[in-house]
């Protein structure tokens, strides 16, 4: 079960359960090559990532997330003192259809700065529209973190099997040859006696 996209002389077959699977087509179209496995691409995670803001839009059913937050309707004179950076569903949108979000990890960083901004202002404020933001926020932010963990364990997962650099190869050779240089030394006590000549 899955789908299969034809480009140029590949042969990329997605299913639910399994990774993706490259296929190289043969010079002979009857003969199919054996499959490839390739790590999980960038374009399959952010599609995930689509994927996943689609369900959090749909879940945010009074779309109080899906535009930028406006202050001066809420009476909220202090907010841009408050939140420096801020950020909604709709504007995560717009940047990935354009193309211009193309990393899962600032992907992940702004959806969660979304829930903060609005967790941050119900903890400063007593309003009660501020209160429902933040209640939403939160469970909002809890269904994005059950859905978002798949795509953070297969990030987790390729930077363990990233190619280290020969520098990070010298200093990971440096560490293991001589680990007491890395260690910090214990603290002394800072009432600990002066020679002053007596016992």
């Amino acid at each position: 079960m899955g789908f299969y996209d034809i480009v140029g002389t590949l042969i990329l077959h997605t299913t639910t359960s399994g990774p993706l699977v490259l296929y190289r087509m043969h010079p002979n179209p009857l003969v199919l090559a054996e499959p490839e496995h390739i790590p999980p691409a960038t374009v399959s995670l952010m599609e995930k990532c689509r994927q996943i803001l689609r369900d959090l839009q749909g879940k945010d059913v009074n779309s109080m997330f899906a535009i930028p937050f406006d202050p001066k309707g809420l009476e909220f004179s202090n907010y841009s003192d408050i939140i420096k950076k801020p950020m909604d569903l709709g504007t995560i949108n717009s940047r990935l259809e354009s193309g211009e979000l193309d990393s899962p990890e600032e992907f992940i960083r702004l959806v969660r700065l979304v829930f903060e901004n609005a967790v941050t202002v119900n903890t400063l404020s007593y309003c009660i529209v501020a209160c429902c933001f933040g209640s939403v926020a939160r469970r909002l932010l809890a269904f994005f973190n059950s859905k978002i963990g798949t795509v953070e364990h297969v990030l987790v997962c390729s930077q363990k099997n990233k190619k280290l650099t020969k520098a990070e190869l010298i200093e990971r050779s440096r560490k293991e040859k001589d680990p007491a240089k890395d260690s910090i030394p214990p603290v002394q006590e800072a009432n600990q006696c002066k020679s002053t000549g007596r016992p």
